[in-house]
This record gives C-alpha cells, structure tokens and sequence, in this order.
C-alpha cells in the first residue's frame, strides 16, 4: 500500500514517498507522518544507528529530527545505538504509559 494515493497525506509526502515537512508535536496529523515513516522499520528487529540513518536519510532531508521525533513518540525505541521498531508503539513514551 505504500505506493498507493491513499497509504500517505499528500500535505506532507511527495508521490515518491520523500517528506516535505515534518509536522509540530501539536498537529494533528503528526502520528499519521511518522507512523508512515515508521512503518519503513521491520517490526522487533534490532538496527544500527546507520541502518536507521540511511532510510531516514531517504525520507527527510532533516534526518537527525525526523529520528528524535520517531524516538520521542515511542515509534522507535533507542538503546545505546541499537533502535527497534516496538510491535505495540502505543505504550512507548507519551503514550499508555505516561512515565508516571
């Protein structure tokens, strides 16, 4: 789906699949953009930092940005500078688990 008009918000993707402009942490459509740019991650596989830059590097011109956010929001777990794609990202930080 991810070649398909509907899979990204063309607001924030050019058809290719490039991002334009990464959104506030209070937009709305935040989630929806990195939840796409997250999506290019296997799911439970652990990545170098380099394996991590250079598909962010693809999406954004900003990279290093783009991987704060993805981390920030729980789509992307860091140990070290192993990252992973955790199966559930709604109980990373900010989410279910608020870190109180």
């Amino acid at each position: 789906m991810a070649g398909s008009r509907g899979g990204r918000n063309p607001r924030f993707f050019t058809p290719q699949g490039r991002l334009l402009d990464l959104p506030p942490p209070w937009h709305p459509a935040r989630r929806e953009v990195l939840g796409e740019v997250a999506s290019r991650f296997p799911t439970g596989v652990d990545l170098g930092w380099r394996e991590v830059d250079a598909v962010l590097r693809a999406a954004f011109d900003d990279h290093a940005s783009l991987r704060r956010a993805l981390v920030d929001d729980g789509l992307l777990t860091r140990s070290g500078d192993v990252y992973r794609r955790p199966a559930d990202p709604d109980t990373g930080p900010g989410r279910a688990s608020s870190g109180a």
